[in-house]
């Protein structure tokens, strides 16, 4: 598989201008404060400050999705799934092995997020969280002629939000251990 070092630079690259970026991080900050001023208990800031950060997240995928790609002028469906892992292999070119891996990257955060700040929500809610949030940017950028309507594109983000949830569930598990394991050290001295 060849990498092509321009290809994957404009895989990486953010679409968000950089003046967007410093109104999210002066935003992140008001938010925070006034979480912190609330006369509310600790459980119940972590979940603010939980979706504070889902939506502050879910905007900045949304900017690069969907508000500052260009325009391509013309609606383009892909409904054939696996076709990108199919061109990959046909074309040895890892120029779409990576487009899929950042995909499922991409939506991780938004199954953690999800896990951390609602403690009850279910695997089946996460699956569908993360499919209606893909559908979402695809359908955008079908309407709005920003890029492609791919079925890839649902099958790998949703893949990413379930990873999210799976790896906060093995991190959670991993913590009340590690929390047990000191205290009870803790207690036997």
């Amino acid at each position: 598989m060849k990498i092509y070092p321009n290809e994957l630079s404009f895989l990486l690259q953010s679409r968000v201008p950089s003046e967007l970026w410093l109104a999210i991080g002066i935003l992140l900050c008001i938010g925070l404060a006034c979480i912190f001023r609330m006369k509310k208990s600790k459980e119940q800031k972590w979940r603010y400050i939980g979706v504070l950060c889902l939506a502050i997240y879910v905007f900045i995928v949304l900017c690069n999705t969907v508000i500052f790609r260009t325009d391509s002028h013309t609606s383009r469906v892909l409904l054939i799934p696996f076709w990108s892992y199919v061109e990959a292999v046909k074309e040895s070119r890892s120029f779409y092995l990576i487009e899929n891996l950042l995909n499922i990257i991409l939506f991780v955060p938004i199954g953690i997020v999800l896990k951390m700040t609602f403690r009850n929500i279910k695997f089946i809610q996460i699956l569908l969280c993360g499919l209606l949030f893909s559908l979402t940017i695809e359908i955008s950028q079908l309407i709005l002629y920003r890029g492609w309507f791919e079925v890839d594109d649902l099958m790998q983000n949703t893949l990413g939000a379930i990873l999210g949830y799976f790896i906060f569930k093995i991190l959670n598990l991993c913590m009340i251990k590690i929390y047990d394991q000191f205290r009870h050290s803790a207690n036997s001295e």
